[in-house]
């Protein structure tokens, strides 16, 4: 039998290396299909201002009770529909006239973009724990959890940048303990937030 010539061998060996780099790139898809590319991560930006009107009567109720603050929250937004980042704010609880707290909320916050071209609904949640910065000064309490499940709109979107309307229910440790009124172990507020997106 006579050997195979030269050429031949040149052409089995290309189509077996044209089959296995097929086979590889077929391999690659399989297994990162179910993988969120690099491109579809990218920073994003919530920074919000808050008023919140205490709700619920009684002794265990928040009516009367308001706040207001300022949050700014950084974090990666996955594909347009999720968005993971950590806050930092600044919040003033006023229990009276005469007697009110700040607290320095630090907090984990998550959010949902729902619709398409443009992604305007969204659902949130956003919880951590507050920092006492009046000291002793009302109780020894160094803090408090807080949570704040929302929904929101984006009003006006542009390029990068987008404004949002939030409304939602934030329960807040109390961290006020000596006063000369009786006050709920958690403090209950409808949290309007106003702020930019990008």
């Amino acid at each position: 039998m006579k050997p195979p010539s030269t050429l031949s061998l040149l052409i089995a060996l290309s189509i077996l290396n044209v089959g296995i780099v097929n086979g590889q790139k077929s391999l690659v898809n399989q297994t990162t299909k179910n993988q969120i590319p690099l491109r579809a991560i990218k920073y994003i930006n919530i920074t919000n201002i808050s008023y919140g009107i205490g709700i619920g009567g009684g002794i265990r109720g928040s009516s009367g009770h308001s706040s207001f603050g300022v949050h700014t929250i950084n974090g990666c937004l996955i594909s347009s529909k999720l968005s993971i980042g950590i806050g930092v704010g600044l919040d003033r609880l006023r229990i009276s006239e005469n007697l009110g707290q700040t607290i320095l909320p630090v907090s984990l916050d998550i959010k949902y973009f729902f619709l398409r071209d443009p992604r305007i609904l969204f659902l949130g949640i956003e919880g951590g724990y507050s920092f006492n910065l009046n000291g002793n000064e009302l109780g020894p309490k160094s803090g408090g959890l807080f949570i704040d499940p929302a929904f929101g709109i984006k009003v006006v979107s542009f390029k990068k940048i987008s404004f949002s309307i939030n409304l939602g229910i934030k329960i807040q440790e109390n961290t006020i303990q000596y006063v000369w009124m009786p006050l709920p172990k958690n403090e209950t507020l409808l949290n309007f937030k106003v702020g930019i997106i990008f």
